[in-house]
C-alpha cells in the first residue's frame, strides 16, 4: 500500500502532548520511551554535527557515507541506505547549510540541529543519540516545522466562547505563516463547541477548505482495522494470541507466521518492518483484496523476534487485512464498510479509487521528494497516490466523520467496553504510548485516545483523540505536510483534557 501511510521509523511522528509546541518521537517509539539524557551537547556530539554539516555541504556522497561509518549505529529500519537517501536529498536542495545552533538533547536523546538553508530558511532536524552514551546517534527525525504557537494556553475549565476563540486563532495563526491548510474542531461528546477553517482544498480552481471538506486520513485507518480484527475476536473467530499460521496457512514465510500473533501486529511488535520507498509507479494501483500484498511482504526476513521490540509497521497492518479478509470471506473494503462507517454513521468516509479527486476532497500539497527541508515552493501529492489505502491507512474522511468514528468506539457502539480497553493495553515491549492500534496521551489522570497520519513530503496530516473519562475530542485535518495539522492540535490537547465532563 504505497501512500497510505508515511509515519515513517526515520521520519517525526508529532504527538500533541507537548501542548502548543511539536514534540518529537522515534517512530518506533524507541528513543521516546529512554531514561532522560544529560541537558548538554557534549563536544564530540558538537564535533558529529558539524561534521555532518561540512559532509552536506561537500555535496553529500562520499563525505556523507564517510561520516554515516563513523558517527551512526545502523539498524535494518536504520540502514546505510536510508541516512544516505534522506541526507543526500538535504545535500542536494538544501545546501550549503549554515549551522545556526544545536539544542541540548531532550528527554528522547534527540538532538535538534537548526540550519540556515541556501535561501535563508531557519530549518531542523533531529539527531537521536546513542542510548549507550556515546557521541555516535542512532536515528534521525527530518520534516518542516511549524512555527511554535505563542498564544495562550487553555488549561483550566472555560466556556463554550473561550475554547471556539482558541481554535479559530490557532488555525489563523498557522495559516497567516502559510504552515497550515486544512480544518479543526474542538468538541463535547460529538457537540461541535469550536471550528476553523483554512487554507484552499483546490489551488488550480481556488477552491477553499470547507468544515465537510474530506481529507486523506493515512494513518488513522490503522484504528479502523483494529476495530475489525476486535469484533472478530468478539465473535469468536478469532484470539488476540492466534498465530499467523493458523489464520493465513500459506503465508510465504511459514517461520514467521509461526512466531507472530494478531497481537504482535496489532502492537507493531511482529518484526514485520519494511524501509519506506516513496512510490515510482502505479503497479499497487487499487487491488481488490489486500491479501494481494502478502508475497511482497514476506519476501523481506523480520527485522527482531516477535514479541521483542517494537517498530511501527504499515506491512504488519497490511496482514492484519488479510487475516480480516481470510477469516470473513470478504473484501477487507466491504467488512470496514460494514462493521465500522456504517456502524458509527461515518456517511463521508471512503476508501476512493485511484484517479481524479472527488470535488468535496482536499488535494494534497506537498514539498517534493527530494525537499526535506522544504525550501522550494510546495506541489500537488497526486503522483504521490498511486492506491486505493487499506488496512495501513489512505482512506479519506472528514473531520465530524472522525468526531463521530472516536465517539462510537468510546461508547460501545464499536466493541464492548472490555474489547476496547484491550485495544487500549499495550502489549510487552511494544510502542511507546501505544495499545492496538490506538494511540494513548496520558495527561494526569486522564488520557487522550486516537490517532495521527501523513509524514514529511507526503501532502498529508491528520490528529484526532478524545478524552477517554469525558468524551472531549478534537480532529484536525490537513493538506500540507505533517507535522503542520499536529502542530495545530497541540494547542487543544490541553484545553480538551482540562474540561469537565458535562
Amino acid at each position: 500500500m504505497a501512500a497510505a501511510v508515511v509515519t515513517l521509523s526515520t521520519h517525526a511522528t508529532v504527538s500533541a502532548a507537548e501542548s502548543g509546541n511539536a514534540q518529537v518521537s522515534a517512530g518506533q517509539g524507541q528513543a521516546a520511551a529512554a531514561a532522560p539524557a544529560p541537558a548538554v551537547v557534549t563536544p564530540g556530539q558538537q564535533l558529529m554535527v558539524d561534521q555532518l554539516i561540512s559532509a552536506l555541504n561537500a555535496g553529500g556522497g562520499q563525505a556523507l557515507d564517510q561520516w554515516i561509518g563513523a558517527n551512526v549505529i545502523l539498524s535494518p529500519t536504520n540502514s546505510v541506505g536510508n541516512w544516505r537517501d534522506w541526507f543526500g536529498r538535504i545535500a542536494r536542495t538544501a545546501a550549503p547549510l549554515t549551522l545556526d545552533r544545536v539544542d541540548p538533547p531532550t528527554a528522547s536523546r534527540e538532538l535538534r540541529v537548526w540550519v540556515k538553508t541556501k535561501n535563508g530558511a531557519m530549518r531542523r532536524f533531529g539527531l537521536f543519540a546513542d542510548p549507550e552514551g556515546s557521541d555516535r546517534v542512532a536515528s534521525f527525525v527530518i520534516a518542516v516545522w511549524p512555527t511554535a504557537w505563542p498564544g495562550p494556553m487553555i488549561r483550566a475549565e472555560a466556556d463554550d466562547e473561550t475554547l471556539a476563540m482558541l481554535v479559530r486563532t490557532r488555525v489563523e495563526f498557522g495559516a497567516g505563516l502559510d504552515e497550515f491548510s486544512g480544518v479543526a474542531v474542538l468538541a463535547d461528546r460529538g457537540r461541535v463547541v469550536g471550528q476553523a477553517t483554512a487554507g484552499l482544498a483546490d489551488r488550480q480552481n481556488g477552491v477553499t477548505n470547507q468544515p465537510d471538506t474530506r481529507f486523506h486520513i493515512a494513518s488513522m485507518g490503522k484504528m479502523f482495522t483494529a476495530v475489525a480484527i476486535a469484533r472478530l475476536i468478539e465473535d469468536g473467530k478469532l484470539r488476540f494470541d492466534s498465530r499467523l499460521i493458523d489464520v493465513l496457512p500459506d503465508y510465504p514465510d511459514r517461520a514467521a507466521a509461526e512466531a507472530i500473533t494478531i497481537a504482535h501486529l496489532l502492537s507493531h511488535t511482529s518484526g514485520i518492518s519494511l524501509p519506506y520507498v516513496e512510490p515510482t509507479s502505479p503497479k499497487d494501483a487499487d487491488p481488490e483484496r489486500v491479501s494481494d500484498s502478502l508475497a511482497g511482504i514476506a519476501a523481506t526476513p523480520l527485522a527482531f523476534t516477535p514479541g521483542s521490540r517494537a517498530s511501527y509497521s504499515n506491512e504488519g497492518y497490511t496482514v492484519l487485512g488479510a487475516v480480516i479478509e481470510a477469516v470473513t470471506g470478504e473484501s477487507y473494503y466491504d467488512v470496514i464498510q460494514r462493521e465500522v462507517f456504517d456502524r458509527a454513521g461515518m456517511a463521508d468516509t471512503a476508501f476512493d479509487r485511484p484517479g481524479p479527486l472527488a470535488a468535496d476532497t482536499a488535494q494534497g500539497y506537498r514539498y517534493g521528494a527530494d525537499d526535506a527541508l522544504g525550501v522550494m515552493p510546495r506541489e500537488s501529492n497526486a503522483p504521490f497516490l498511486l492506491d486505493r489505502g487499506g488496512p495501513s491507512g489512505g482512506a479519506y474522511s472528514t473531520t465530524a466523520d472522525m468526531t463521530r468514528f472516536l465517539n462510537a468506539f468510546r461508547d460501545g457502539r464499536l466493541v464492548s467496553p472490555a474489547m476496547a480497553e484491550a485495544l487500549l493495553t499495550a502489549e510487552p515491549n511494544g510502542q511507546n504510548r501505544y495499545g492496538k492500534g490506538f494511540s494513548i496521551i496520558p495527561v494526569g489522570e486522564r488520557k487522550m485516545v486516537g490517532h495521527s497520519g501523513g509524514g514529511p513530503n507526503s501532502g498529508i496530516n491528520t490528529d484526532a483523540m478524545i478524552v477517554w473519562e469525558t468524551g472531549w475530542s478534537y480532529a484536525v485535518f490537513g493538506n500540507y505536510d505533517a507535522p503542520a495539522a499536529q502542530a495545530v492540535a497541540g494547542a487543544f490537547l490541553a484545553a480538551a483534557v482540562a474540561q469537565p465532563a458535562s
